[in-house]
């Protein structure tokens, strides 16, 4: 584990020390990836950012369950290298319900909600963090299971601007 920390460490200091010399350009799409709690572990995220407005998506799949997310996102407060911002939008998940006796599978639209917040190192690469709130309005094995309640979820992200 603290290979792969060191490794990632280097890897930002050589990505900020490479994009330093562009740094008066005016980027405006982003690529990366993202780790998304609770359900899967790494989604490819690709972002447009023009001003204060953009929008950001995210999708993945692994094993049994997928996500796609689509959502407008404003920045609230931004300073050289950081950006506070929100974000809404729509989230699909898909499950693949491995169960021998009764299989299934799940489709449910959501949502979302939230804020998140980048740092760039340099103007080519930044790191964020997401958080907010999943509200279920459709699945078609019903919205009971939900209990009436939402999800809480949690993202990490690395992007390269461009």
């Amino acid at each position: 584990m603290k290979r792969i920390l060191v490794l990632f460490l280097v890897f930002i200091v050589c990505i900020s020390i490479l994009s330093a010399a562009d740094s008066k350009e005016d980027l405006h799409w982003a690529l990366g990836i993202s780790s998304i709690a609770p359900v899967l572990p790494v989604g490819l995220k690709i972002v447009y950012q023009k001003g204060d407005w953009g929008w950001q998506g995210e999708a993945n799949y692994y094993y049994l369950a997928g996500a796609l997310r689509l959502d407008g996102r404003r920045v609230l407060k931004g300073s050289a290298g950081t950006d506070i911002y929100g974000f809404a939008g729509v989230t699909m998940n898909h499950f693949n319900g491995f169960n021998t006796e009764h299989p299934y599978l799940e489709f449910i639209l959501s949502a979302d909600v939230g804020a998140g917040a980048e740092w760039r190192f340099s103007n080519r690469f930044g790191v964020g963090v997401e958080g907010g709130l999943l509200i279920p309005f459709w699945c078609n094995r019903g919205l009971d299971q939900f209990d009436d309640s939402g999800l809480m979820v949690a993202n990490i992200y690395g992007l390269y601007w461009f």
